[in-house]
């Protein structure tokens, strides 16, 4: 994914690898004498708020996510789960939302034992995020912690199309960079406070100081976007300057006036229009970093200096600077984005809050790329575990930090200092054709591509094929091109062996394939990934017992464990080998009454491509 950000995506997000949601539920009167405003009509109406536990972590959320709040019953007689009520919240972008639910009164209190609980589901209905659930008690805050797992640590997922080295012994967190002090070269770089927490700096437009002041920071900081760009949106939010670890009491916040181009398509970049002129911050002695023209060259000695937001001590978050080297330039596949010509480099201390944090020239301070992404997990290719597509291979390189490329982007500006999307700037195309009806795809086979293209461009070519193999950047392989009026959905099959394959499509005017036509720079591209091994990890349990009760909970680490199946009864009767009598699993603790004696529980564990693990077999003797 990307450095997790307290500060978002978790974008460095990257930098946290785990974060908390909770769920704060309204308080729940008893029988108070006049009107209750929690009830109507003989129902129970429970409100409430879902938010953040760590205002440090990332509120965005995957694009098109839905949340899914519950109350639920536990039923001790045959341990099937009954819904008492629910509301779905559709494409749920970043959080807090809020909530309602009815919920007759009666089944309330006839309930054994009332539930809430809350999961986060992608459009394919995969589980993202997901809370423990925890007893609904009459009480006036409700607090529950919802891990959000971005990666199983030491958790292998072997394909065929992947080669995972060793991993390598890592430092202390921070040992690796130095805490900055205040300086003139760095006064420019800055803490950026939106919808996310990351790191940003100031650039030189190249035409002079009396023009307006931009940024540059990670497109996931602003939104989690496969495709397509956003332009020209107004936001609230401020970038803090003078962010050093000595300069608490001189900090200056400089307020966003708006999002003028922001990305995820190959590249994941913001720039963001401040409300000052480059003149006004000069004469607080806040510089501009320039831009570079070219590309690094490869086995070059860099600087990266950013404001982590987590994963350090609090007297250490602010500025730090770490020199490394930027080893070579890699396309990576994560989660549902493809990115080009990334800077690979051996930086460790990329932290929540790094992402953005430029990458520096040690020769020049010219900025060269933003820290985005590094790998923080073992689940090959899911959030903050980018794997880099090689000549025929996906790869997982451990220990490895990834920069963004800017090079060039000064040619995104005019003469007067805007920004100008003109034919000289770099970035992919506002004009493009949107996927519809698909998302990042995993599957056992067989697969369909299944996708509907919508949008103005009456014409499209594509192709598909392995990650490694397809080039989407080559016209090789194209088809003519298509009409979209007549033929807007491509239903080509996805190969069945085990791998990830790219979807690439191109878009134009004209029947007759021209300059018009959308760039081979920045394709359209959807992934897939055939999956057909078995979740490296066993099913996770969390036991708790009481003198009566034995109340286990099945514990969820998507992508590897995202389903469960389970059945339980007395240990001599009960054969997990037997696939008969396994139930959904609803998250809600499973209760074993002591007094039945001995008990037996099976558990199977699936994960997002519904391969599943081992049943796995669990004696109770008391």
């Amino acid at each position: 994914m990307k450095p997790r950000d307290t500060g978002r995506f978790q974008f460095r997000i990257i930098v946290v690898i785990s974060f908390f949601l909770t769920l704060i539920a309204a308080c729940i009167p008893g029988n108070e004498v006049g009107t209750d405003p929690t009830k109507l009509n003989n129902n129970l109406i429970i409100s409430g708020q879902i938010v953040l536990a760590d205002k440090k972590v990332s509120p965005l959320l995957p694009k098109c996510s839905k949340i899914i709040v519950q109350v639920l019953e536990n039923s001790l007689a045959d341990a099937s789960v009954k819904i008492l009520g629910e509301e779905a919240i559709p494409d749920a972008k970043s959080l807090p939302v809020n909530f309602q639910i009815t919920v007759i009164q009666a089944d309330f209190n006839n309930a054994f034992q009332p539930y809430l609980s809350a999961r986060i589901e992608d459009t394919e209905g995969l589980l993202l995020f997901t809370n423990d659930t925890k007893p609904l008690i009459l009480a006036e805050k409700l607090r529950i912690d919802i891990p959000m797992v971005t990666a199983v640590k030491d958790i292998k997922t072997p394909t065929m199309t992947m080669e995972t080295p060793p991993p390598q012994a890592t430092s202390d967190p921070g040992g690796m960079s130095t805490l900055l002090e205040n300086s003139d070269l760095w006064r420019g770089i800055g803490r950026i406070n939106l919808i996310s927490t990351c790191t940003a700096a100031l650039v030189d437009t190249g035409a002079g100081v009396n023009t307006p002041a931009y940024i540059f920071t990670n497109g996931h900081c602003v939104e989690w976007l496969a495709n397509g760009a956003i332009i020209n949106r107004k936001a609230e939010g401020e970038v803090v300057f003078n962010y050093f670890a000595d300069t608490l009491d001189s900090q200056i916040a400089i307020p966003i006036n708006q999002i003028v181009y922001s990305t995820m398509q190959g590249i994941d970049i913001a720039i963001i229009r401040l409300d000052a002129s480059l003149a006004e911050l000069a004469e607080q002695n806040i510089f501009p970093l320039p831009i570079a023209e070219a590309p690094l060259p490869i086995e070059s000695q860099v600087r990266v200096v950013g404001a982590p937001s987590s994963g350090l001590d609090s007297g250490k978050a602010y500025l730090r600077q770490e020199v490394c080297q930027a080893y070579d330039r890699v396309d990576l596949l994560e989660f549902s984005w493809h990115f080009y010509d990334h800077y690979a480099t051996t930086c460790k201390d990329i932290f929540g809050g790094s992402s953005g944090s430029p990458l520096l020239s040690t020769e020049s301070n010219t900025i060269y790329g933003l820290i985005n992404t590094t790998v923080e997990g073992s689940s090959a290719c899911y959030l903050g575990v980018p794997c880099e597509i090689t000549a025929g291979k996906v790869t997982v390189n451990e220990d490895t930090s990834y920069a963004t490329p800017v090079d060039g982007l000064g040619a995104c500006f005019s003469k007067d200092g805007l920004f100008s999307l003109s034919a000289d700037c770099p970035l992919p195309p506002v004009s493009q054709l949107a996927f519809e009806g698909f998302s990042h795809s995993v599957s056992q086979p067989p697969l369909i591509w299944d996708v509907t293209l919508a949008g103005d461009l009456p014409y499209y070519r594509y192709k598909a094929g392995a990650a490694g193999l397809v080039n989407c950047r080559s016209n090789e392989g194209y088809s003519q091109p298509i009409s979209l009026a007549k033929n807007s959905t491509i239903t080509d099959a996805v190969p069945d062996e085990e791998g990830f394959y790219l979807l690439c499509v191109l878009a134009g005017n004209s029947a007759l394939v021209n300059n018009s036509w959308q760039s081979f720079v920045y394709p359209t591209v959807a992934i897939a990934q055939i999956d057909t091994t078995p979740p490296q990890l066993e099913p996770q349990l969390d036991i708790f017992k009481s003198p009566d009760f034995i109340d286990i909970s099945l514990v969820f680490f998507p992508p590897e464990l995202s389903d469960y199946r389970y059945k339980f009864g007395p240990k001599d009767l009960i054969s997990c080998a037997n696939n008969d009598g396994y139930l959904q699993y609803r998250r809600i603790p499973i209760t074993i009454e002591r007094s039945e004696g001995p008990s037996r529980l099976c558990v199977i564990g699936f994960d997002n491509a519904n391969n599943a693990t081992q049943p796995l077999d669990t004696v109770f003797e008391d």
